[in-house]
């Protein structure tokens, strides 16, 4: 009990409890369905059965990919960018890593194999970073195909009607992207399940229960599969963790004890190295930190903190994770040369 109560003190014990709360509020609540919601950088889980329906509540992105086709009116868009911006500048990626439903999914699958006592497949370094690239190129994608949408309707609408009917009706012909998302994915194949009443007439509902399958095969395999290398929110969301006011950072009054030991880079979900490789002083902005606080709270050497505009307000908690056998160290991928100009390689 006292091990429970230990860990519940620190943040990585503590976000499960927030990212719950956060969820359920926001995808189930009235202030999450009508004012809140709608401008935030979320996946919302709470869509109809029927996966084709024009008229879902959606996400930001989801937004973003109607106006840029040209379906909704412009005000909405720059409302949308707006606040984007604003939460983007303040808390970085945090409400990827505190308050994402899929993310929440994704843990708790993580949960599960740890609880069964397996260890993630980690693929090489050099996988790991190519796969990185394929959530930048979703997206990419996505805003190249939703713009080409809305340009032909804007100059040809007869032509730009043609080129959407070839789309299946609906969701897929405002915003692409909407149509194969993992949030409405989970919500059409949990409903299928629990009313037994499978639409399969719907050519989109075969691309959910794709989805839905490679989503949790790939988290039960690899910790936050899908943040790590499909989600396009998460790319869009990146560039804001160089400049937020929220940040990690290393502490310049103990990053000179820092010896390597790379306990940051393996527990991290998101299998984040720059936290190892910072120097005394500097804020981790790699562009894949959701700003969990998990290498903050297993640092044995109490190097790292979270930072608001410069100020730390969290430093971690009791070294829970040092009798965690669960926790696989990794060795890190090349010799590391720390604050106190040591190379070090384990």
């Amino acid at each position: 009990m006292g091990r429970i109560m230990d860990k519940l003190r620190t943040a990585t014990g503590f976000r499960p409890i927030v990212q719950l709360v956060l969820v359920l509020a926001l995808n189930f609540s009235v202030i999450g369905s009508f004012a809140v919601l709608p401008l935030l950088p979320m996946l919302r889980l709470d869509l109809p059965v029927d996966i084709g329906a024009s008229g879902q509540k959606v996400c930001t992105f989801g937004n973003l990919e109607r106006e840029m086709s040209f379906f909704w009116p412009i005000q909405i868009a720059l409302l949308v960018v707006a606040v984007f911006f604003v939460i983007g500048l303040v808390f970085g990626r945090a409400l990827c890593g505190w308050g994402c439903s899929i993310g929440l999914l994704q843990d708790g699958l993580t949960y599960g194999r740890q609880a069964a006592r397996r260890r993630p497949l980690e693929p090489s370094k050099r996988t790991h970073r190519l796969l990185g690239y394929l959530r930048y190129a979703l997206l990419l994608f996505i805003v190249v195909f939703s713009l080409s949408l809305g340009v032909e309707k804007l100059y040809d609408p007869a032509a730009g009607g043609i080129v959407a009917s070839y789309l299946p009706a609906g969701t897929a012909q405002v915003a692409p992207y909407c149509a194969a998302c993992p949030t409405p994915s989970i919500y059409y194949v949990t409903n299928t399940l629990l009313t037994g009443n499978p639409k399969f007439s719907d050519p989109l509902s075969f691309v959910a229960i794709f989805v839905f399958i490679a989503l949790i095969a790939g988290a039960v395999a690899v910790p936050r599969f899908f943040c790590r290398y499909f989600c396009p929110v998460g790319a869009l969301a990146s560039p804001f963790n160089k400049v937020s006011l929220l940040s990690i950072r290393k502490d310049p009054k103990t990053a000179h004890s820092c010896t390597a030991c790379n306990y940051c880079a393996s527990v991290c979900p998101q299998r984040v190295e720059g936290v190892r490789e910072a120097v005394g002083g500097a804020r981790v902005n790699a562009a894949a930190c959701d700003l969990c606080l998990r290498c903050v709270d297993a640092c044995p050497e109490k190097a790292l903190s979270l930072n608001f505009a410069g100020k730390r307000i969290y430093s971690g908690g009791k070294h829970w994770w040092l009798k965690d056998r669960r926790v696989k160290v990794r060795a890190p991928s090349a010799p590391v040369k720390t604050a106190a100009g040591k190379r070090l390689s384990r």
